[in-house]
């Protein structure tokens, strides 16, 4: 029997990386302020002129991902959906990094912050896209990644807050629960149909408690 599993995108759905995308547009020579840094973004207009594998070779340094910051609640969410019996698989299109510095800076953030944590808990675990998959094509192997895990796993829902993680999720015959993110030029229109639009990660929490878990529960 397959085990229950959760899965959580990280950047922009539990953890908030203005700081990083500011100072990766700075590194890239862009004249700009930290609120138009957050919406970098290949799928942004306004930034169709950047050069985003560049961009993202300096974004996706593992200095830098120690200025992310936890969404509020979000640790004590997956802790709350791991105490309900939930495995939890962090799922992101971050590389795991040479000599896997990325994937091990990221660990060290959840140990920072809280969250359940791959090294020391068997039901947590950490997907990050392979090495060999490098630069702008490398933000688009979510699909794939989820699709691994719903191979070994019952993958209950997925949260996120981009238009890719929905796609992910409901091209696998999962729930997609988004916190949506705005900032990069899209709307609702631009996520699928079946999307859940929730207003924070805690109503994510509410909803797979009630949704799903109390309904498998009777």
């Amino acid at each position: 029997m397959k085990r229950d599993l959760f899965v959580a995108d990280i950047d922009g759905f539990i953890y908030d990386t203005s700081e990083r995308a500011y100072l990766s547009s700075l590194k890239m020579g862009l004249n700009i302020s930290r609120l138009d840094a957050s919406g970098v973004d290949p799928r942004n207009p306004k930034f169709r002129y950047i050069d985003f594998d560049r961009y993202y070779d300096i974004f996706d340094r593992p200095d830098h991902a120690e200025t992310d910051v936890p969404m509020p609640y979000a640790g004590h969410v997956l802790r709350s959906l791991r105490s309900k019996g939930l495995e939890i698989a962090y799922v992101s299109v971050r590389p795991q990094g040479e000599k896997k510095g990325m994937e091990k800076a990221t660990k060290k953030c959840f140990k920072r912050d809280g969250f359940p944590d791959p090294d020391e808990d068997s039901g947590a675990h950490l997907i990050l896209r392979p090495p060999y998959v490098t630069g702008h094509d490398g933000r688009k192997t979510k699909k794939l990644l989820v699709y691994i895990l719903t191979k070994a796993f019952s993958v209950v829902a997925g949260g996120g807050d981009t238009p890719g993680d929905s796609r992910a999720y409901l091209d696998n015959g999962i729930p997609a629960l988004i916190v949506p993110s705005f900032q990069f030029g899209f709307g609702k229109d631009d996520f699928l149909e079946e999307t859940v639009f929730l207003p924070d990660i805690v109503e994510v929490k509410n909803f797979v408690e009630k949704n799903i878990l109390d309904k498998r529960a009777h």
